[in-house]
């Protein structure tokens, strides 16, 4: 035993944290309101209209799927330091560490907008306007 109760693992794997992906904690809510229409690929490159061959199918192929993968973790990897930053000091008192909880809240929710924009531009320069909003049914509305 180490200190007050820590057993010493020296020679065990790390643990690592795993957290669960959204889509699974989010799956009745995200099947009531999906993120693109059925149908419309979720690459704001190609915004495709297909037939998904499984219900749970986002992309017309696996180029697009590839892309929209690399997109989501160059910008994960841009959001994570200040999601952490956020909430170490979420309920600190005023201070340095309240002060870069802001910075980082307020980075995150910047980089959040910007990002939405962006993807929503890419999508209309292929001829579609398609976003959150403009579903009835699971069904795109251009």
């Amino acid at each position: 035993m180490g200190m007050q109760g820590q057993v010493l693992c020296a020679n065990a794997p790390a643990a690592h944290f795993d957290a669960e992906p959204f889509h699974v904690i989010a799956e009745s809510e995200l099947a009531a309101q999906p993120l693109v229409a059925v149908g419309v690929c979720l690459d704001p490159f190609c915004s495709a209209q297909f037939v998904p061959s499984r219900p749970w199918q986002r992309y017309c192929s696996a180029a697009c799927r590839k892309r929209d993968e690399a997109e989501f973790r160059r910008i994960g990897q841009k959001a994570a330091p200040a999601l952490l930053a956020w909430q170490m000091g979420r309920y600190a008192r005023p201070g340095p560490l309240a002060d870069l909880s802001r910075v980082g809240r307020n980075y995150y929710s910047r980089l959040a907008a910007d990002w939405l924009r962006d993807r929503r531009a890419r999508s209309s320069q292929n001829g579609r306007v398609v976003d959150i909003k403009s579903f009835q049914d699971g069904k795109a509305t251009e």
